[in-house]
């Protein structure tokens, strides 16, 4: 299974659009920003194994907050002509074995990254999204923490500062 963050629920609802004739908001796509035609996703063979992704996404931002999360069922995605290749995910402090879990959906097209919103729209739809709020991810951020799978030195400023891991010097 696949984990992808999207930034809102909201860019998914359609009541946002006042068109009869809308299908998938243009807000939407902006979630699906590519670079070099790759999209970031996680992978994960548990739902214990989120908490990972949840950890790695936060460090990747400059500060604390919610996270929205949407569980992809990988084997859905060859019927759309995507595959998947494995890169080193980027997250400052994390240890090596969590970031491993990165993926990118890679060689996408108009067309795939079309198929794929419609897919990630059937899913919303299904309310198979996972919200995180502030808090939730400074309690996970806090246990990987003290587990020792982050350190507080290499990770970004903004995030050490709402953890209160800043040093006081």
């Amino acid at each position: 299974m696949l984990i992808r963050m999207i930034s809102s629920i909201h860019k998914w609802d359609n009541s946002i659009v006042n068109r009869n004739d809308a299908y998938i908001p243009a807000d939407a796509i902006s979630d699906l920003r590519t670079k070099d035609n790759k999209l970031s996703v996680w992978a994960v063979n548990s739902v214990a194994e989120i908490d990972d992704i949840v950890v790695a996404l936060a460090l990747g931002r400059d500060n604390v907050s919610k996270l929205s999360l949407i569980t992809i069922d990988d084997t859905n995605l060859p019927p759309m002509g995507i595959s998947l290749d494995n890169e080193k995910g980027e997250a400052p402090g994390l240890c090596e074995e969590i970031l491993s879990k990165h993926h990118n959906l890679v060689e996408l097209d108009y067309w795939r990254i079309g198929f794929f919103a419609d897919y990630l729209l059937t899913l919303v739809q299904a309310d198979q999204l996972k919200t995180y709020t502030r808090n939730d991810v400074k309690n996970l951020l806090t246990r990987y923490k003290d587990n020792g799978k982050i350190i507080t030195d290499d990770v970004k400023a903004g995030i050490q500062k709402d953890m209160g891991w800043v040093s006081q010097q």
